[in-house]
C-alpha cells in the first residue's frame, strides 16, 4: 500500500527557502529519471498556504497560484496525477483563528483551476478539468471536531490534514468519529 510524504508543510513553511528546498527536492525526484515516488511507492502531499500577512493583504489567490505553479513546473499530466495537494493557511494553524470553510472551498477550487491553467490545452478542457479532479485536494488549517462535517461536506474538498490535533487521542478521536464519510482523511 503507498504511502505518503509530505512537502512544504506548515512548520516549513516559516523559513520559506527550507519549504522551497524540500519541495523542490521532492518534485525533482518525481521529474527526475528515477520517479522517486514511484520506487518508493510514496503519494507526494504538496502542501500550499499564505501567511498572516499575504491573507490580510488579500493576496491569497496570488500566493496560492504562485505556490502551485512553482511545484507542478515542468511536469507532465501523468507525473501530477498521485500527487495530493494540502492547502494550510499558515494565519489560522495554532493561532485560534479559522478559516471558513467556505474560505477553504473557495481556494480549493483555485488549486483545481490553477492545475486546469497550467495542463490546459485549447480545445481538451474536458480532459484537462478530468487531471485536476483526479488530485485530492486537502484542507490542513486547524482541523477541529467541531468542524470537520463541514470541510468533508465542502464540494472541492476531499479530505483533511490533521496536524497538532492528531497527537492526542483525546483531540484527534472527536476529529475522527466527526469525520465518518467516504472522504480522505489524512494526519500528518
Amino acid at each position: 500500500m503507498p504511502k505518503t510524504i509530505i512537502a512544504g508543510n506548515w512548520k516549513m513553511h516559516k523559513t520559506r527557502a527550507e519549504a522551497r528546498t524540500l519541495a523542490q527536492a521532492l518534485v525533482d525526484g518525481i521529474k527526475g529519471e528515477h520517479h522517486l515516488p514511484e520506487i518508493v511507492r510514496l503519494i507526494p502531499i504538496i502542501c500550499v498556504g499564505e501567511s498572516e500577512e499575504e491573507h490580510g493583504a488579500e493576496l491569497t489567490d496570488s500566493v496560492i497560484r504562485r505556490q502551485i505553479t512553482a511545484a507542478l513546473a515542468d511536469l507532465s499530466k501523468e507525473q501530477i496525477v498521485p500527487l495530493m495537494i494540502a492547502y494550510e493557511p499558515l494565519w489560522a494553524i495554532g493561532t485560534g483563528k479559522s478559516c471558513p470553510t467556505k474560505e477553504a472551498n473557495r481556494v480549493a477550487a483555485l488549486i483545481r483551476a490553477t492545475i486546469n491553467d497550467l495542463f490546459g490545452i485549447e480545445g481538451e478542457i474536458a480532459a484537462d478539468n478530468a487531471v485536476a479532479e483526479t488530485i485530492p485536494i486537502l484542507y490542513g488549517g486547524s482541523v477541529k471536531a467541531s468542524t470537520i462535517k463541514e470541510q468533508l461536506n465542502a464540494p472541492e474538498i476531499n479530505g483533511v490534514l490533521v496536524g497538532g490535533a492528531s497527537l492526542s487521542a483525546v483531540e484527534f478521536l472527536p476529529i475522527i468519529m466527526g469525520g465518518r464519510t467516504p472522504q480522505a482523511c489524512f494526519s500528518g
